[in-house]
């Protein structure tokens, strides 16, 4: 579980956002800049910009979700992960799914006394990532869902941030996935809620033919 301090900010705009995004470029690319330096003094509007922002760019295809990378990691070929989800996080840098792999990938060689940097660095990287979604909304409840960007971000965060140990169901309420899960230390099944209309208008004005 990696470390994530977000606490719930001001209702999510994705308008605004788009709107900033598409008219202010450069202010972006300043934002990707310092993310890819890890700055942790990104503020949480700057956060949600960069993170939400992303899926309003040219870049931004959902379709893309590089499984090797996992494959390797599970495998046991930290190398190759590692190397794996670098490559990839130059097509998608924020990826949340792909920077805690790549978090996870350098920590399983910190005996090589080779990985600190890299550790800290994707440990960074991967809680700007998630502190932009948990801030997004309360996560309890369809009028205040977390926003992702990405099913495997939300695959992510549940897994290596809530720390959820199983998915019990999934269904749908109008536009929001309702996700009923088991909480770590907890048999009661409690109830999360996201919002994906980002990839759901991404696979729709993009269909595959």
């Amino acid at each position: 579980m990696i470390l994530a301090t977000a606490m719930f900010a001001a209702a999510l705009d994705l308008t605004s956002i788009e709107v900033d995004v598409k008219m202010h470029p450069e202010n972006y690319r300043t934002l990707i800049e310092r993310f890819e330096k890890a700055d942790t003094t990104m503020t949480s509007d700057e956060l949600r910009k960069l993170y939400f922002g992303y899926s309003f760019t040219t870049d931004y295809d959902p379709r893309e979700t590089f499984p090797e990378v996992e494959t390797a990691y599970e495998a046991g070929e930290y190398e190759e992960s590692l190397r794996l989800a670098e490559e990839a996080l130059k097509l998608n840098p924020l990826s949340l799914d792909l920077n805690v792999l790549a978090l996870a990938s350098a920590d399983r060689m910190r005996d090589t006394g080779k990985m600190g940097e890299k550790i800290l660095y994707y440990g960074i990287r991967a809680d700007l990532v998630a502190t932009a979604i948990l801030e997004s909304g309360q996560g309890t409840s369809a009028s205040s869902p977390f926003s992702v960007i990405a099913s495997a971000d939300m695959q992510r965060l549940l897994r290596n941030v809530l720390g959820i140990e199983e998915i019990v169901d999934r269904t749908k309420v109008g536009e929001i996935d309702a996700i009923k899960v088991t909480l770590p230390g907890n048999d009661r099944r409690h109830i999360l809620y996201f919002d994906m209309s980002r990839e759901h208008q991404y696979f729709q004005s993009h269909p595959i033919h």
